[in-house]
């Protein structure tokens, strides 16, 4: 797992559960471009159950631009629990 197979695609489903590090996922709303789909996000965090999400309302792909305050809070909330 975690190599590109023959279509030349990771598995990232697949390579989800081996990652061992403190992760936090950044949502942005769906409604204004974000990418990450409440049901691809759920399911990561299925396969992820240590991983922490944090959904930003007001920002959609470009969370770090569209609404700063709040993403630099919720990375910054979530290094401090690390």
């Amino acid at each position: 797992g975690g190599t590109a197979g023959e279509s030349g695609r990771y598995d990232l489903l697949g390579m989800l559960p081996q990652v061992k590090c403190p992760t936090l996922f950044l949502q942005g709303n769906p409604e204004m471009g974000a990418l990450l789909a409440e049901e691809d996000l759920q399911q990561a965090l299925e396969l992820m159950p240590s991983a922490v999400s944090v959904r930003i309302d007001h920002a959609g792909h470009d969370i770090h631009l569209q609404d700063a305050a709040a993403a630099l809070r919720a990375v910054t909330l979530f290094l401090e629990s690390i």
